[in-house]
């Protein structure tokens, strides 16, 4: 069975982001590492760093984030 609640949704959502920002990271580093002329080794190195990098950021402006009410005022 499945964890509900606010705690875990908002775990599934950290991890979500930080794996999208992973790769979004990855693909554009890598671009950029053979745009400017590098090799593989150099696109892959790139490409890590910068998923790496994009995910922590990402992971952390979602933990950051203040919590939705899941619905406009009045409603609760």
């Amino acid at each position: 069975m499945a964890v509900r609640g606010a705690a875990a949704s908002r775990r599934r959502l950290r991890r979500k982001v930080a794996l999208v920002g992973f790769v979004v990271g990855l693909v554009l580093g890598a671009v950029l590492a053979l745009l400017g002329g590098g090799g593989a080794g150099d696109a892959v190195l790139t490409g890590v760093l910068v998923g790496a990098i994009a995910a922590v950021i990402g992971y952390g402006v979602v933990a950051l984030l203040p919590t939705s009410s899941h619905g406009p005022p009045g409603q609760h």
